[in-house]
Formats: C-alpha cells, structure tokens, sequence
C-alpha cells in the first residue's frame, strides 16, 4: 500500500505514529528498561568488563530513557512501516499441511503503530528465540 497508494497509507500512517498507549504504561515501559539497564550496569562493574568511561556514557543514556525510546520509536523512511506492535506468536494463527507449517494469519491490532520495523522485529526475537 506505501508503494501503490501513498496518499492513503500515509493518511493512515499519520494516524497510527508511534504513540504511548497511556502515561501509565509509558512509565512502566521506562521503568522496567531502567531497571533491567542498571541491573547490567551493576554487572558489569562487579565484573569490570568494561572501561569506566563507556558504563559513564551507558548511565547518562539511561538517564533520559524515556526520549531515547521516543527517538527510537520514531518513523524514518524509507523504510518505516505500519508495525503490529505487539508482534508475538502469541498474536498468530498457524495453519499446517502434513505436520506443516504453511501459512500464518495476524491478530490483536490493538498497539498498531508507524514506526521502523525493528519495533516487531526485536519484541518477536526477544520474546520468542533463546
């Protein structure tokens, strides 16, 4: 639809940028990646394996997590796209031939968002590959 249709997808585009779905659960998000963050952080200064200077500018990123994850978040083209935005197995349906995976069909669209597509990539690698 980007290629064929520009002026719809992009009206729809603007329409789903990538929005916090509430303050709350932005707060959480932010929490949670300072937490795990520092969790590292505490790590690798037990562990000294990394110079002073790299864990410094590691911290001060930290700090302001919640407009690096705005940044990330943020469409860049050419390859921004319209993102599922919770884009897990857990929000698929698999239909098999002979023991088979042969197609797959999307749900729950609930947190759809125009961003990069490292958004559903990264949540899908994280939450589903060891």
């Amino acid at each position: 639809m980007k290629e064929l249709e520009p002026p719809r997808f992009h009206v729809m585009g603007k329409s789903n940028r990538a929005q916090n779905p509430g303050q709350s659960s932005t707060n959480d998000m932010i929490y949670f990646f300072k937490t795990t963050m520092y969790r590292g952080i505490s790590y690798l200064e037990s562990e000294q394996e990394m110079n002073r200077a790299t864990l410094d500018r590691l911290t001060k990123r930290l700090k302001n997590a919640g407009q690096n994850i705005a940044e990330l978040m943020e469409p860049k083209e050419p390859l921004a796209v319209l993102c599922h935005g919770d884009f897990c197995r857990n929000n698929m349906l698999f239909r098999y031939d002979s023991g088979k995976p042969c197609d797959a069909v999307f749900f729950d669209f609930q947190t759809v968002k125009y961003a990069s597509p490292t958004i559903d990539l990264s949540l899908f690698m994280y939450l589903n590959t060891s």
